[in-house]
């Protein structure tokens, strides 16, 4: 359960919505923004999940090999939730991760839309690859996130696929 509960730190599960946007002015109503994700920011809330057991030089001496080889398998199991999505990628856990805040109507209305993103703004080539998405779902009622294995040049969002309807 802990390896889970880390894999999903990585991807911003289980942290409040003002760790992510600090001010609401800065993700206004029908708005969407894209941000750049911390290695280090990330790495800091993981270290503060095993340092809330140490209580002491020796545990922290022990907590300290223990982390390391859990950002190993952290790093793993983000590369291989990329593969299995796209398996020509060459994203690894251990390179960056873009992501992307939606606030509107749309989140509240299709949580769960299609979010697919690309490496080029050419999509008409059915050569240009995707790009891995890591996490895409909503956080709040109207508030949808989207989390990228590299930099997107271009991001699809689209209502999901129910069936036709007629009126």
């Amino acid at each position: 359960r802990l390896r889970e509960f880390l894999i999903d730190l990585r991807l911003l599960r289980h942290l409040p919505l003002a760790y992510l946007v600090p001010d609401a002015l800065l993700l206004p109503p029908e708005s969407i923004r894209f941000f750049h994700l911390d290695p280090t920011w990330v790495d800091r809330v993981i270290d503060g999940v095993f340092a809330a057991a140490n209580t002491g030089t020796v545990d922290f001496v022990f907590s300290y090999s223990l982390l390391q080889m859990a950002r190993a398998d952290i790093d793993q199991e983000l590369t291989d939730l990329a593969k299995a999505q796209v398996p020509a990628t060459t994203w690894t856990g251990d390179k960056p991760m873009t992501g992307m805040l939606i606030r509107s109507e749309l989140a509240r209305r299709w949580p769960d839309m299609i979010v697919r993103a690309y490496t080029s703004t050419n999509v008409a080539d059915p050569t240009v690859p995707t790009l891995p998405v890591l996490r895409a779902e909503p956080i709040s009622k109207d508030i949808y996130i989207a989390l990228f294995a590299g930099q997107p040049q271009m991001v699809h969002v689209r209502e999901p696929n129910v069936g036709t309807r007629y009126g």
